[in-house]
């Protein structure tokens, strides 16, 4: 029997995604997840298989135990998006590629996606939050401000016209 690594695994799974052969990648998933069963990777690409099925509720499930167990996940933050814009929960949408972006260094197709959904449904466009943006002051060493919109968030008295609660 061939002998094949998790990644290559991993990435037959994901071009039978892309390929459309749903089966093949489910199949692909309850293999790797039946001897890894907290493979964040793995229970990825089941979610992704759940939402081209259709089956939203399960797909939901398993990005928000993927979130749970790796709270900054980029990709499972969008994929949530894309669910509760799907199932009409708009806010829950917007929430989820807040965060997406936040996380991502600055990805300008989610900051993007954050901006069409919120111009949809009135609401204004996207704007750190308080969090995002002490996270924001971290990654570029600027550790001082960081450590103040930090003690302000924690406080509840951050000022900053650029943040949102």
């Amino acid at each position: 029997m061939a002998q094949i690594t998790l990644r290559d695994y991993l990435q037959n799974t994901e071009d039978a995604i892309s390929s459309g052969r749903i089966d093949d990648a489910m199949a692909n998933c309850q293999h790797i997840l039946s001897f890894f069963p907290d493979a964040i990777e793995a229970q990825r690409l089941l979610g992704e298989v759940y939402m081209a099925q259709g089956h939203l509720e399960e797909a939901q499930q398993t990005f928000d135990w993927i979130l749970a167990n790796d709270p900054e996940n980029v990709i499972a933050y969008c994929n949530r998006a894309l669910i509760s814009e799907r199932m009409a929960d708009i806010d829950t949408a917007l929430d989820c590629y807040q965060q997406a972006y936040e996380l991502s260094r600055g990805n300008s197709h989610i900051r993007q996606e954050f901006n069409q959904l919120s111009a949809k449904v009135g609401q204004q466009e996207f704007m750190f939050s308080r969090a995002g943006l002490a996270r924001l002051y971290m990654r570029g060493d600027l550790l001082t401000q960081a450590g103040t919109c930090h003690f302000r968030l924690r406080s509840g008295t951050c000022q900053r016209a650029d943040s949102a609660s």
